[in-house]
């Protein structure tokens, strides 16, 4: 399990991607590639960051822009 926690490992994944924004697919993608524990860790630790970055005022939440074909919103850091 990481020494970290969940807003930590959020935030640095966030400011760590080049656009310093990522979808929750690029968010999880992310984690797993950084932290082999959330590969088998099973669903739930997805629910617990879908809470933190809905509910911790340090995350926001970006529209993606109609220009830019994909799914889901973009998430930055405050």
């Amino acid at each position: 399990r990481p020494q970290h926690t969940l807003p930590v490992i959020l935030r640095c994944a966030i400011l760590g991607s080049p656009r310093k924004r990522l979808t929750i697919r690029e968010i999880y993608a992310t984690m797993e590639s950084k932290y082999p524990y959330y590969k088998s860790a099973g669903q739930t630790w997805k629910q617990s960051v879908r809470h933190h970055l809905s509910l911790n005022r340090l995350f926001e939440r970006q529209p993606r822009p109609v220009t830019d074909p994909g799914f889901g919103s973009y998430w930055t850091v405050n």
